[in-house]
């Protein structure tokens, strides 16, 4: 069990990337996220962290 990048809740990790796990429920809710709607913006800001380690990574090579 690790805690959701989005929802914050302690729950069994579907998506791990580095330190940064997603839940099932999150990744669900992710994929069906109309981009028009404000919870849109809001999952983009919590996703940032991950952003940054991923970009981070690629520039350690």
């Amino acid at each position: 069990m690790s805690k959701c990048l989005l929802c914050g809740e302690e729950k069994e990790a579907v998506i791990v990337i580095g330190e940064y796990s997603i839940c099932t429920f999150c990744e669900k809710a992710l994929t069906i996220t109309d981009p028009k709607k404000n919870e849109y913006s809001e999952v983009v800001d919590k996703l940032r962290p991950l952003s940054r380690e991923i970009i981070e990574a690629s520039l350690r090579g």
